[in-house]
Protein backbone atom coordinates (compact mmCIF):
# COMPACT_ATOMS: atom_id res chain seq x y z
CA UNK A 1 0.00 0.00 0.00
CA UNK A 2 1.97 3.27 -1.20
CA UNK A 3 0.41 5.13 1.65
CA UNK A 4 1.01 3.52 4.07
CA UNK A 5 4.83 3.38 3.19
CA UNK A 6 4.17 7.55 3.20
CA UNK A 7 2.40 7.27 6.72
CA UNK A 8 5.51 5.61 8.03
CA UNK A 9 7.95 8.42 6.30
CA UNK A 10 5.15 11.30 7.65
CA UNK A 11 7.21 14.00 9.26
CA UNK A 12 4.13 16.12 10.18
CA UNK A 13 2.33 12.86 11.22
CA UNK A 14 5.02 12.56 13.58
CA UNK A 15 4.85 16.22 14.64
CA UNK A 16 1.28 15.41 15.79
CA UNK A 17 2.20 11.84 17.60
CA UNK A 18 4.78 14.51 19.39
CA UNK A 19 2.57 16.84 20.20
CA UNK A 20 -0.47 14.82 21.54
CA UNK A 21 1.87 12.84 23.42
CA UNK A 22 2.06 16.27 25.14
CA UNK A 23 -0.84 16.70 25.68
CA UNK A 24 -1.39 13.31 26.97
CA UNK A 25 1.39 13.80 29.47
CA UNK A 26 -0.42 17.43 30.71
CA UNK A 27 -3.84 15.83 30.92
CA UNK A 28 -2.17 13.39 33.28
CA UNK A 29 -0.74 15.84 35.34
CA UNK A 30 -3.43 17.95 35.59
CA UNK A 31 -5.58 15.09 36.97
CA UNK A 32 -2.51 14.45 39.72
CA UNK A 33 -3.06 17.66 40.44
CA UNK A 34 0.96 17.70 39.31
CA UNK A 35 2.19 20.15 36.92
CA UNK A 36 5.90 20.13 35.76
CA UNK A 37 7.74 23.02 37.60
CA UNK A 38 8.26 26.19 35.38
CA UNK A 39 9.39 29.41 35.77
CA UNK A 40 7.13 32.48 33.91
CA UNK A 41 9.26 33.46 31.02
CA UNK A 42 9.43 37.20 31.39
CA UNK A 43 7.69 39.46 28.87
CA UNK A 44 5.33 36.73 28.17
CA UNK A 45 1.85 37.51 27.29
CA UNK A 46 0.90 34.74 29.43
CA UNK A 47 -1.17 36.39 32.48
CA UNK A 48 0.86 36.33 35.58
CA UNK A 49 -2.32 34.94 36.97
CA UNK A 50 -2.65 31.80 35.19
CA UNK A 51 -0.30 29.86 37.49
CA UNK A 52 -2.18 26.71 36.33
CA UNK A 53 -2.64 26.76 32.80
CA UNK A 54 0.95 28.11 32.66
CA UNK A 55 2.73 25.70 32.41
CA UNK A 56 0.85 23.42 29.99
CA UNK A 57 0.26 26.30 27.46
CA UNK A 58 4.23 26.91 27.29
CA UNK A 59 5.07 23.12 27.25
CA UNK A 60 2.81 22.71 23.89
CA UNK A 61 3.46 25.79 22.60
CA UNK A 62 7.02 25.39 23.33
CA UNK A 63 6.68 22.02 20.87
CA UNK A 64 4.61 23.80 18.29
CA UNK A 65 6.89 26.47 17.77
CA UNK A 66 9.96 24.14 17.89
CA UNK A 67 8.44 22.11 15.47
CA UNK A 68 7.64 24.94 12.83
CA UNK A 69 11.09 26.20 13.13
CA UNK A 70 12.54 22.84 12.32
CA UNK A 71 10.46 22.56 9.09
CA UNK A 72 11.86 26.20 8.34
CA UNK A 73 15.49 25.31 8.27
CA UNK A 74 14.37 21.84 6.24
CA UNK A 75 12.12 23.00 3.90
CA UNK A 76 11.41 27.16 3.80
CA UNK A 77 8.70 28.78 3.34
CA UNK A 78 6.56 26.90 1.61
CA UNK A 79 6.75 24.29 4.04
CA UNK A 80 5.98 26.86 7.03
CA UNK A 81 2.92 27.20 4.78
CA UNK A 82 2.09 23.33 4.49
CA UNK A 83 2.78 23.13 8.36
CA UNK A 84 0.90 26.19 9.33
CA UNK A 85 -1.89 24.30 8.71
CA UNK A 86 -1.74 21.32 10.61
CA UNK A 87 -0.65 23.17 13.67
CA UNK A 88 -3.90 24.66 13.46
CA UNK A 89 -5.63 21.41 13.84
CA UNK A 90 -3.50 20.84 16.58
CA UNK A 91 -3.81 24.23 18.28
CA UNK A 92 -7.50 23.71 17.84
CA UNK A 93 -7.67 20.29 19.33
CA UNK A 94 -5.78 21.16 22.33
CA UNK A 95 -7.37 24.20 22.93
CA UNK A 96 -10.99 22.20 22.75
CA UNK A 97 -9.55 19.68 25.20
CA UNK A 98 -8.30 22.05 28.01
CA UNK A 99 -11.19 24.51 27.86
CA UNK A 100 -13.70 21.38 28.52
CA UNK A 101 -12.00 19.45 31.27
CA UNK A 102 -12.77 20.18 34.65
CA UNK A 103 -9.62 21.61 36.22
CA UNK A 104 -8.43 24.78 37.89
CA UNK A 105 -6.30 26.34 35.08
CA UNK A 106 -9.94 26.18 32.76
CA UNK A 107 -10.91 29.90 32.77
CA UNK A 108 -7.33 31.09 32.29
CA UNK A 109 -7.02 29.26 29.34
CA UNK A 110 -9.86 31.09 27.80
CA UNK A 111 -7.62 33.84 28.26
CA UNK A 112 -4.36 32.28 26.84
CA UNK A 113 -6.13 30.40 24.05
CA UNK A 114 -2.71 29.02 22.02
CA UNK A 115 -5.08 29.42 18.65
CA UNK A 116 -4.83 32.90 19.45
CA UNK A 117 -1.20 32.86 20.20
CA UNK A 118 -0.37 31.69 17.16
CA UNK A 119 -2.65 32.92 14.99
CA UNK A 120 -4.66 36.10 16.34
CA UNK A 121 -8.08 34.01 16.41
CA UNK A 122 -10.87 32.45 18.45
CA UNK A 123 -12.59 30.84 15.25
CA UNK A 124 -11.31 27.28 15.38
CA UNK A 125 -14.67 25.93 15.97
CA UNK A 126 -15.66 27.40 13.15
CA UNK A 127 -12.44 27.79 10.49
CA UNK A 128 -11.95 24.10 11.41
CA UNK A 129 -14.66 22.78 9.31
CA UNK A 130 -14.29 25.19 6.63
CA UNK A 131 -10.86 24.17 5.95
CA UNK A 132 -11.67 20.81 6.13
CA UNK A 133 -14.85 21.41 3.40
CA UNK A 134 -12.53 22.99 1.29
CA UNK A 135 -10.14 20.28 1.35
CA UNK A 136 -12.79 17.88 0.98
CA UNK A 137 -14.05 19.59 -2.45
CA UNK A 138 -10.59 19.63 -3.79
CA UNK A 139 -9.08 16.29 -2.57
CA UNK A 140 -5.84 16.72 -4.08
CA UNK A 141 -3.85 13.81 -3.39
CA UNK A 142 -0.95 16.19 -2.14
CA UNK A 143 -3.27 17.18 1.00
CA UNK A 144 -3.89 13.21 1.78
CA UNK A 145 -1.43 12.99 4.94
CA UNK A 146 -3.40 16.49 6.07
CA UNK A 147 -6.32 14.92 5.55
CA UNK A 148 -5.27 12.29 7.72
CA UNK A 149 -4.23 14.69 10.75
CA UNK A 150 -8.09 16.53 10.57
CA UNK A 151 -8.79 12.72 10.32
CA UNK A 152 -6.90 12.42 13.85
CA UNK A 153 -8.30 15.39 15.65
CA UNK A 154 -11.47 14.30 14.77
CA UNK A 155 -11.50 10.58 15.27
CA UNK A 156 -9.61 12.00 18.87
CA UNK A 157 -13.03 13.65 19.60
CA UNK A 158 -12.34 17.26 18.68
CA UNK A 159 -16.06 18.81 18.06
CA UNK A 160 -15.58 22.55 17.60
CA UNK A 161 -18.98 24.14 16.47
CA UNK A 162 -20.53 20.93 17.26
CA UNK A 163 -19.75 20.72 21.05
CA UNK A 164 -23.01 21.39 22.33
CA UNK A 165 -25.11 19.97 19.98
CA UNK A 166 -26.65 17.36 17.91
CA UNK A 167 -24.31 16.71 14.83
CA UNK A 168 -26.89 15.39 12.95
CA UNK A 169 -24.44 12.16 11.90
CA UNK A 170 -21.84 15.37 10.33
CA UNK A 171 -18.90 14.61 12.09
CA UNK A 172 -19.47 10.68 11.32
CA UNK A 173 -19.86 11.64 7.69
CA UNK A 174 -16.49 13.53 8.12
CA UNK A 175 -14.53 10.85 9.18
CA UNK A 176 -15.79 8.32 6.73
CA UNK A 177 -15.06 11.00 3.68
CA UNK A 178 -11.43 11.39 4.93
CA UNK A 179 -11.17 7.98 5.47
CA UNK A 180 -11.99 7.44 1.79
CA UNK A 181 -9.86 10.16 0.64
CA UNK A 182 -6.73 9.37 2.65
CA UNK A 183 -6.97 5.66 1.71
CA UNK A 184 -8.52 5.87 -1.46
CA UNK A 185 -11.70 3.44 -0.61
CA UNK A 186 -14.65 3.19 1.62
CA UNK A 187 -13.96 2.35 5.21
CA UNK A 188 -15.17 -1.72 5.06
CA UNK A 189 -14.02 -3.81 7.74
CA UNK A 190 -16.25 -6.76 7.01
CA UNK A 191 -14.20 -7.77 4.09
CA UNK A 192 -10.77 -8.98 5.55
CA UNK A 193 -8.85 -8.43 1.76
CA UNK A 194 -9.54 -4.35 2.44
CA UNK A 195 -8.57 -4.22 6.06
CA UNK A 196 -5.91 -1.68 6.11
CA UNK A 197 -3.41 -3.04 8.53
CA UNK A 198 -4.03 -6.44 8.09
CA UNK A 199 -1.16 -7.87 10.26
CA UNK A 200 -2.19 -5.85 13.67
CA UNK A 201 -5.67 -6.99 12.69
CA UNK A 202 -4.21 -10.00 12.30
CA UNK A 203 -2.88 -9.81 16.35
CA UNK A 204 -5.76 -7.78 17.66
CA UNK A 205 -8.41 -10.48 17.10
CA UNK A 206 -6.68 -14.02 16.87
CA UNK A 207 -7.81 -16.42 18.92
CA UNK A 208 -3.95 -17.05 20.61
CA UNK A 209 -5.47 -15.68 23.56
CA UNK A 210 -3.48 -12.74 25.58
CA UNK A 211 -0.71 -13.05 23.63
CA UNK A 212 1.68 -9.52 23.43
CA UNK A 213 0.99 -7.24 20.78
CA UNK A 214 4.34 -6.41 18.66
CA UNK A 215 6.01 -3.88 18.42
CA UNK A 216 3.93 -1.32 15.64
CA UNK A 217 5.10 1.54 14.90
CA UNK A 218 2.71 4.34 16.70
CA UNK A 219 1.38 5.60 13.26
CA UNK A 220 0.03 2.20 12.56
CA UNK A 221 -1.59 1.84 16.09
CA UNK A 222 -2.97 5.16 15.69
CA UNK A 223 -4.68 4.34 12.02
CA UNK A 224 -6.19 1.22 14.02
CA UNK A 225 -7.98 3.41 16.37
CA UNK A 226 -9.36 5.83 14.05
CA UNK A 227 -10.88 2.75 12.13
CA UNK A 228 -12.12 1.39 15.29
CA UNK A 229 -13.81 4.77 16.23
CA UNK A 230 -14.70 5.29 12.41
CA UNK A 231 -17.22 1.97 12.34
CA UNK A 232 -19.11 3.08 15.66
CA UNK A 233 -22.61 3.90 15.41
CA UNK A 234 -23.47 7.76 15.68
CA UNK A 235 -25.44 6.92 18.98
CA UNK A 236 -22.99 4.06 20.56
CA UNK A 237 -20.16 7.22 19.50
CA UNK A 238 -21.46 9.50 21.75
CA UNK A 239 -21.62 7.16 24.60
CA UNK A 240 -18.35 5.27 24.18
CA UNK A 241 -16.03 8.27 22.57
CA UNK A 242 -14.62 9.63 26.34
CA UNK A 243 -13.23 5.69 26.92
CA UNK A 244 -12.35 5.09 23.06
CA UNK A 245 -10.25 8.07 23.28
CA UNK A 246 -8.59 6.85 26.88
CA UNK A 247 -7.30 3.47 25.24
CA UNK A 248 -5.92 5.51 22.14
CA UNK A 249 -4.53 7.78 24.13
CA UNK A 250 -2.76 4.69 26.41
CA UNK A 251 -1.84 2.98 23.23
CA UNK A 252 0.23 6.55 22.00
CA UNK A 253 1.88 6.60 24.83
CA UNK A 254 2.89 2.97 24.80
CA UNK A 255 4.52 3.46 20.86
CA UNK A 256 6.12 6.36 22.00
CA UNK A 257 7.78 4.72 24.68
CA UNK A 258 8.94 1.73 22.26
CA UNK A 259 10.02 3.57 19.28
Amino acid sequence: MPFVIELEHSILLKQFHEFYSEVIRRKQEIRENVHAPLAPKPHSSVSPAGESAYPVFIGLLEILENQEREVRQRSGEYGVRFYKEGQYVMTALADEIFLHMDWEGREEWKSNLLEYKLFDTYVAGERFFARLDELLRERSPAYAEMAAIYFLALSLGFRGKFRDEDDGGQLAFYRRQLYAFIFRTDPNLTDASRLLFPQPYKNIFSDGGSKRLPRVRWWIVLAVCGVIFLIISHAIWNHLTGDLIQIAEDIIQKSGNTN
